[in-house]
């Protein structure tokens, strides 16, 4: 930078001298005039050099900027490696979990069905093992709702050979029953709607339990019973329990025993029948059920459309001496009632009503004809029509009785 303001400031001087300075040295009888802008040059110079130190001195005390390419790349990187590790963990939480020795106490310590029969059970549920399971084998697994699209913590013991029933993950109610075929139940929708549980369902599973067991502390100090009132109120439950045993079977001694084949009646809930049905419903027992110690038994019922889902006391139902299976068509089903599937009080009294019983009924639309061909829904269905078909218009109707129309 000097040797450019010492060659500017020779440049000038040089301008000058060949603007008419004698070589000899003598006195010209001309004035000249000064350099132009010779001054204002000089000054420029200087200020020049001024902020040129200034800009060096700035440049050697900042701190070198980071290059703005470099920065993206690493942030990109470790943005990429965090959602590598994000994705891996996801992974891992959704693959099959089996509980370790570490998780005995969390296990074997609580009061959870759930978690206890996925910790004896050894190894990760598959397909093939529900294909070898025996029978009351049970599985903790996770079923999905496909309404809802929730998954749940459920156990599946199995009850027949196609049956599986579904108890919730306390054990201490049945869900569902069932019934496995090429298409749907536990094997063929295993993966989509049944599956293994995950460390995800696993530490949830534990958190319900202890949540759970903090209830029950909770109400166990809020009870505050002393050790001998405890084992008074114990006591006076056995023996109002065992009061009630030995009433169910005096009363079963006073009635008699009801034998398979026998024909019983029950009675109908309103809500379960129409107004012109009967009140009770004739039924034949199919099976009886027999328990251990002195509990009384219970009888499974069935009209001709299939056995009932409850099982009934003594108490709930009368017998009829004289009844025949013969006569009230029920000899088929007591001989082949385990392969027809369970059904409700209300659709047998449905079964056996005149008017196609409570509900829905079934009517038709025939404006034309006589009714009495298949086109019609109330002749197919073995029905008469009433009022409610085809809007009372068609007067060539002759499936109905003239003089009263059933409601």
């Amino acid at each position: 930078m000097q040797r450019w303001t010492a060659s500017l400031l020779k440049d000038d001087t040089n301008e000058y001298d060949t603007l008419g300075c004698p070589d000899n040295g003598a006195e010209d009888s001309r004035k000249l005039p000064a350099p132009p802008n010779s001054a204002a040059k000089k000054n420029a110079a200087a200020q020049s050099l001024v902020s040129l130190g200034q800009t060096q001195d700035d440049t050697a005390t900042s701190p070198p900027a980071t290059s703005p390419q470099l920065r993206t790349t690493e942030e990109v990187a470790e943005t990429s490696t965090a959602t590598q590790g994000n994705n891996m963990e996801d992974e891992s939480e959704d693959a099959a979990y089996l509980p370790t020795s570490e998780d005995a106490d969390d296990c074997s310590n609580t009061r959870h069905m759930w978690l206890n029969t996925l910790f004896n059970s050894g190894k990760v549920t598959t397909a093939q093992d529900l294909i070898d399971a025996s029978l009351r084998s049970t599985f903790a697994i996770v079923d999905c709702d496909e309404k809802d699209n929730v998954w749940r913590r459920v156990i599946i013991r199995k009850k027949r050979q196609f049956v599986w029933t579904v108890i919730d993950e306390f054990g201490e109610a049945e869900l569902d029953n069932i019934t496995a075929t090429d298409d749907s139940g536990p094997i063929a929708q295993w993966g989509q709607l049944y599956k293994p549980p995950s460390k995800r369902h696993f530490n949830d599973a534990k958190q319900a339990a202890n949540k759970r067991k903090d209830l029950h502390d909770a109400n166990e100090e809020d009870l505050n019973v002393s050790p001998t009132r405890k084992k008074m109120r114990e006591d006076a439950l056995n023996k109002q329990m065992h009061q009630g045993r030995s009433m169910k079977l005096r009363a079963q001694k006073v009635a008699g025993e009801v034998e398979e084949g026998s024909i019983v009646q029950i009675p109908l809930a309103d809500v379960d029948r129409t107004k012109v049905d009967g009140g009770v419903l004739t039924l034949v027992v199919v099976e009886v059920v027999r328990y251990r110690g002195n509990a009384a038994p219970k009888y499974r019922l069935a009209c001709a459309k299939g056995p009932l889902i409850p099982l009934y006391d003594r108490s709930s139902i009368n017998l009829v001496p004289h009844g025949s299976r013969l006569t009230l068509g029920l000899d088929n089903v007591y001989k082949s009632w385990r392969g027809l599937a369970k059904i409700t009080e209300r659709t047998a009294a449905s079964s056996t009503s005149m008017v196609g019983g409570q509900g829905k009924k079934i009517r038709c639309g025939c404006k034309v004809g006589n009714c009495m061909t298949r086109k019609c829904a109330c002749f197919v269905a073995k029905r008469i029509c009433g009022s409610h078909c085809h809007g009372g218009l068609n007067k060539n109707c002759i499936n109905c009785n003239d003089d009263k129309f059933l409601p």
